[in-house]
């Protein structure tokens, strides 16, 4: 495609084609990242008409576009946007700006005919691409805590063999994911590397109405009505922007910049320091300074007690009162000997709120309760009950029609997330005075809310997903004000540093089986965020739950390597028959944390082709190997890493064991 304009900094050089699609070159190292390579489009959109009618539009065909240098960079204006269905009359404005090691692309403007809805814009499409098979690559997707997807041929262990050959090939090679949404992007940002160029990371500057499509390895896109299997096999991802009622509404903006260092490290390195410029971030001994309990979290377990959600169904079969709940914190802490515990107690009250008080009498009411809570805070244990304030589910005591959520047209109102955000502050600290005068905890466990960004289109209280990312922000503030230690379900990082434990961010229970197909699970979460909060596994996916990420060795494994707290929830009455097995995850994953949980993640690698060898290392040294193969593996340094096992290097102490063919109450400490 023909160049029309060049510009440039004392870093990059960046072309812009006659066709609007841009390159961007590295002065430095020479690396060359371009745009899409299958049709030169710069960028596509999805309308619909009233009728429900989807008109798709490439960029790259529009009747007019004008490319215009000015004082920041270059000015491109779209007019006559060309669909299979005619043409539609509109104007679309992007400024792309020269940055210090990058560039800002900003959709100032999008008009359209009154007719037309903006359902997606696609833009920059496909840019930042790899050759599937030929170049030796990555792309790093932040879904929940991260997955790396190979360009390259992969070695497969035994059992995966249709794994990465099939999934090219299939609808499931390409898929949309939202940010900041139950299954989407937990980070904003994603971003390719290759062993000879480098990296490039795209970050999201506005990216509560946004997105990425993803294409893993394959030659037919998302969107065309002529796509077909045959282009050229690429592996890229795409921002995608979100209409807000069919418009624009507001800026948007992305940040396209040159990582020198290969490596999917390298980019989360990159995005950290992005997000120590743009936004605050408090690390997790930076807040043990002004609040001490934060230092409790620091080797303690997570080991919850389930009993039933509050608007849920009784579950008789898990029920227990709080006699059972004092027996649980005395054997934990008597006969099992965890010296650091957190107790997320699923129960405590009959209803959601604003009945969730009083505490349930058939439990044994408040003076029981007190008596658990006071007994926690003598061992020196972290506990709380579960707390929610967005289920409104119709036909129980707690509904409150006048708080309903109203989504919008066509889409689905969840149960659990009925409750409109304007009335979720007042929810959660209605009772919040009496609870913490009469159990005094130290730690607030807040459910759902932040599972994803939700909107609601009630004309009497209307919240769009920034307003409601800042409501959320607020409540997590007010509970770190009244000096306590904050948790969520799952959660992404536009909530720091207001949260400190993000309980469930680990892997998630229900994900999907194309990116799994695809990738290779990966701390990329932890790489960014492991000094300024702790994560751990869903309670649907802990250790016991073999159906999501492997079995309990895996999940083990998996916690070494990204230096994570231990974590199982269990029932009163199947309590007895896992303490060994509880006793041994702390020991071993406690002892870790406490060596490590406080610390940066430097580093993550894969050191062996069939990715079944990785290593961490830590900003105080310490270092982990992990073996996930059916056979001991060699360390770089000419060491052994047992067969189902790990080597661990801390203070000077050097630790390795096997947990194939080991009973696992069996796993020893690390200190």
């Amino acid at each position: 495609m023909k160049t029309t304009l060049v510009t440039s900094n004392h870093r990059l050089i960046l072309e812009i084609s006659e066709n609007t699609t841009i390159t961007m070159t590295d002065k430095k190292t020479k690396a060359r990242w371009s745009s899409d390579p299958w049709y030169h489009s710069p960028g596509e959109m999805v309308l619909f008409t009233p009728d429900g009618k989807r008109n798709y539009v490439d960029l790259g065909l529009c009747q007019n576009k004008e490319i215009k240098q000015n004082t920041e960079g270059v000015l491109i204006t779209y007019t006559g946007f060309q669909s299979e269905k005619g043409t539609i009359e509109g104007r679309l404005r992007v400024q792309l700006s020269l940055m210090e090691s990058g560039i800002r692309i900003s959709i100032l403007e999008l008009r359209l005919d009154d007719r037309f809805w903006l359902q997606q814009l696609i833009y920059p499409v496909r840019f930042g691409w790899l050759r599937s098979g030929v170049e030796t690559g990555w792309l790093a997707l932040p879904v929940y805590q991260g997955f790396v997807i190979p360009s390259h041929h992969v070695t497969l262990p035994a059992g995966e063999f249709m794994r990465y050959d099939d999934i090219h090939s299939t609808s499931r090679a390409r898929e949309q994911r939202p940010l900041y949404q139950w299954g989407g992007l937990s980070m904003a940002w994603y971003g390719v590397c290759d062993e000879q160029r480098g990296g490039l990371i795209t970050i999201y500057e506005t990216p509560y109405d946004a997105g990425c499509n993803l294409l893993f390895n394959c030659g037919h896109g998302h969107n065309r009505p002529d796509d077909f299997e045959g282009k050229e096999r690429i592996l890229t991802a795409s921002p995608v922007w979100n209409g807000v009622d069919g418009q624009l509404t507001y800026q948007r903006n992305v940040l396209l910049k040159l990582v020198p260092e290969p490596g999917y490290s390298a980019l989360v390195k990159e995005y950290r320091r992005y997000r120590e410029k743009a936004f605050e971030t408090i690390t997790l001994k930076e807040k043990a300074k002004d609040f001490p309990a934060i230092e409790r979290l620091r080797g303690t377990s997570n080991f919850s007690l389930y009993g039933g959600y509050p608007h849920y169904e009784k579950y008789d079969s898990m029920w227990f009162h709080f006699d059972h709940l004092k027996s649980y914190l005395k054997s934990l802490h008597d006969e099992l000997k965890i010296d650091r515990c957190l107790v997320l107690v699923w129960g405590l009250f009959e209803h959601q709120p604003p009945l969730d008080w009083p505490i349930d009498p058939r439990r044994g009411g408040v003076d029981k309760l007190k008596e658990c809570f006071q007994l926690a805070e003598e061992y020196g244990y972290l506990m709380t009950g579960y707390h929610s304030p967005s289920p409104n589910i119709v036909g129980t005591p707690a509904c409150r029609p006048e708080l309903l959520r109203d989504p919008g047209k066509g889409v689905h109102l969840s149960r659990w997330e009925a409750t409109c955000p304007a009335f979720w502050d007042e929810l959660v600290f209605e009772h919040f005075d009496e609870e913490q005068r009469l159990l005094d905890h130290k730690v607030h466990f807040v459910d759902i809310i932040a599972t994803g960004l939700r909107e609601c289109r009630d004309r009497k209280h209307p919240y769009d997903k920034r307003k409601y990312a800042a409501e959320l922000n607020k409540i997590f503030k007010k509970l770190h004000e009244h000096g306590m230690i904050t948790m969520t379900e799952r959660g992404f990082d536009c909530l720091l540093p207001h949260l400190d434990y993000f309980d469930g961010l680990l892997y998630g229970p229900l994900e999907r089986v194309s990116l799994h197909m695809a990738a290779f699970p990966a701390p990329l979460f932890n790489l960014c965020y492991h000094d300024t909060a702790v994560v751990s596994w869903h309670p649907l996916a802990d250790y016991h739950y073999p159906h999501i990420m492997g079995g309990t060795v895996e999940k083990i494994l998996t916690d070494l390597i990204g230096g994570n707290p231990a974590k199982l929830t269990t029932t009163w009455q199947d309590f007895a028959g896992q303490k060994r097995e509880m006793a041994a995850y702390h020991r071993l994953l406690g002892s870790w944390h406490r060596e490590v949980g406080f610390e940066e993640l430097v580093v993550h690698r894969f050191p062996t082709a069939d990715r079944r060898l990785q290593t961490s290392r830590f900003g105080d040294g310490s270092e982990v190997w992990v073996n996930f193969d059916y056979a001991e593996r060699e360390t770089d340094t000419g060491k052994i890493v047992p067969a189902r096992g790990f080597l661990i290097q801390t203070r000077g102490k050097e630790t390795s064991f096997s947990l194939r063919n080991t009973a696992l109450w069996e796993l020893p400490s690390v200190i």
